[in-house]
Formats: structure tokens, C-alpha cells, sequence
């Protein structure tokens, strides 16, 4: 036991100061291989990126090819189910290792947000393939634009809280500015391109947090 009375004394390279870990993290229903798996799918979220840009691209100039749409919103599909799947994970660790709820809210948000943008891309997706002509007119696009905007004001808002959290926690501050830059690109929409990056620094900084928080409760476990 530390000085201070904390049970753990984080690795300085993953942890600037030494933090008190609480005891409702380290008993909770997290473990040090679940937070390893989330960290592996994490990558594998971060790998997905690329077949979908990929086959996403092909769809664009193979019009008469069936095949590229329908692998397209099986990708879709699959991203979102692992992406609803990280965030849950997500909420849980930020819940129990710094014992702040005020995110929930947030989180919930962004998952339904990407549940109905999904499910809004199946829908108005072109089955005859290529790229769908933009209308600013047409309800479609408005509905989806509006998602954009939306999902865009709820990420910000969410990083900033993740920001607010007092903590040395490595990558956490990294991964706070990712997600308001992100919603920065859905809100200007002229900027949505740049989603694509963000998005697997996302999955990056999300499997390094999680690796690292694998790494300390398990040390933590064991004091």
C-alpha cells in the first residue's frame, strides 16, 4: 500500500501521478481480460475501417454490380453492432474507474444516434448501386443531415465531459479531443471526409486505454 492509502501505485509510464483505484473498480464487473478483449476489438474496428472505405469507393464506380451494396451495409451492419458494442463497454469503465455517471446520458445518445443512421443508410440506401445524387431538397437528405448535426452536438458534448474528469489516466485527454473533433467535422459537414481518420484514431486511442486499463487493474488485483 502506498503513502497515501492507495491500494495501487500505477505505472508511471501509463499514469503521470499516483491515483487512488477504487475499490468498486477493481471488485467490479470488469476484469483485466475483458478490458483486453475490448481492446483487441477495438483494433479490429479500427481494421474494419478499410474494406468498408474500400468496397464503399468500388460501389461508386461499379454501378451495374449488385454484390458492392449488399457487402456494404453487411459492413455497415457489423461496424455498428461492434461500435454499440465499445461504447457499452466504454460507459461501464468510465463508470467504475472514475466513478463519474455524468457521461451516460451522452453515450446513450451516440449509441441511438448511430443505431437510426444505420438503419437510415439501409433504408435510403441505392440498390442499383453507385453513389446516390445529393439533394438538399429531398427528405432523405435532410433527415440524414439533421442526424449528422445532431450526432455532432452530442460527441462534443461528450468530450468535453470526459475532459472535465480529473484524472492522469494515459490517452484519456487524447481520446476527449478526438471525439470533440469529430463532432466538429459531423456539425460542419464540409468536413465530414476527415470522419474517417478520426474515426480509427478513435479505435486506436480506445484499444490503448483499454489495454492500459487492462494492465493496471490486473497489477491492481494483485496488490
Amino acid at each position: 500500500m502506498s503513502k497515501n492509502g492507495s491500494i495501487y501505485k500505477p505505472p508511471s509510464s501509463d499514469l503521470k501521478t499516483e491515483e487512488i483505484i477504487p475499490l468498486s473498480y477493481v471488485n467490479g464487473p470488469l476484469s483485466s481480460k475483458k478490458l483486453r478483449f475490448l481492446g483487441w476489438i477495438s483494433v479490429f474496428s479500427a481494421l474494419l475501417s478499410i474494406p468498408i472505405i474500400g468496397i464503399t469507393f468500388i460501389n461508386g464506380l461499379e454501378s451495374a454490380n449488385e454484390l458492392y451494396p449488399k457487402t456494404t451495409r453487411i459492413l455497415e451492419i457489423s461496424s455498428t453492432i461492434i461500435w454499440v458494442y465499445l461504447l457499452l463497454s466504454f460507459k461501464v469503465f468510465i463508470n467504475y474507474r472514475f466513478e463519474v455517471t455524468s457521461v451516460n446520458r451522452h453515450l446513450n445518445m451516440i449509441i441511438l444516434l448511430t443505431v437510426l443512421m444505420t438503419i437510415c443508410s439501409i433504408l435510403y440506401g441505392n440498390d442499383g448501386g453507385g453513389s446516390k445524387e445529393f439533394d438538399i431538397h429531398d427528405t432523405e437528405t435532410i433527415s440524414m443531415l439533421f442526424l449528422f448535426v445532431l450526432l455532432g452536438i452530442v460527441t462534443i458534448l461528450f468530450g468535453k465531459r470526459l475532459l472535465a474528469i480529473t484524472s492522469n489516466f494515459h490517452y484519456l485527454r487524447l481520446f476527449s479531443l478526438v471525439n470533440i473533433a469529430m463532432g466538429i467535422c459531423l456539425i460542419s459537414i464540409i468536413l465530414l471526409l476527415l470522419i474517417v481518420p478520426l474515426g480509427i484514431a478513435y479505435d486506436i486511442l480506445l484499444a490503448l486505454i483499454s489495454f492500459t486499463a487492462s494492465r493496471e487493474l490486473e497489477m491492481a488485483q494483485n496488490a
